[in-house]
């Protein structure tokens, strides 16, 4: 058996499917509820939602910029942006919770990307 010092590896990035990537991500301010950026709604858990993701093409890391509700979330991206990988992703809100500092926010479950854009896609914003 080899023995794998793990605390000196880095990891710039990993590929992962946009379910497995999505799953689990913190959504909205530290509450147990999200509003539409549409209409207002209260949104909570369990409540089905449609996000916008975006990540610039050198970066890492992506953002959620806006959340729906199902009933205002549009289909498709409609201006992509040049230069920025973007996505819409339905999804369902689910809590998550820090036992020991009793802390719980919400989350995404079962996300699944409706529409995507690639950075050489789109127009300059």
């Amino acid at each position: 058996m080899t023995n794998h010092d793990t605390t000196s590896d880095t990891v710039e990035s990993v590929t992962a499917a946009p379910a497995q990537l999505f799953t689990g991500v913190g959504i909205g301010l530290p509450s147990l509820t999200v509003i539409c950026s549409r209409c207002d709604k209260r949104l909570q858990e369990g409540d089905s939602v449609s996000v916008y993701a975006y990540r610039p093409a050198e970066g890492s890391q992506w953002y959620i910029g806006r959340c729906c509700c199902s009933s205002c979330a549009p289909d498709q991206l409609t201006a992509p942006t040049l230069g920025t990988s973007e996505c819409r992703i339905n999804a369902r809100l689910a809590t998550v919770s820090e036992v020991t500092a009793q802390h719980h926010s919400l989350c995404l479950i079962k996300p699944a990307v409706t529409a995507f854009a690639s950075p050489t896609t789109g127009t300059r914003s």
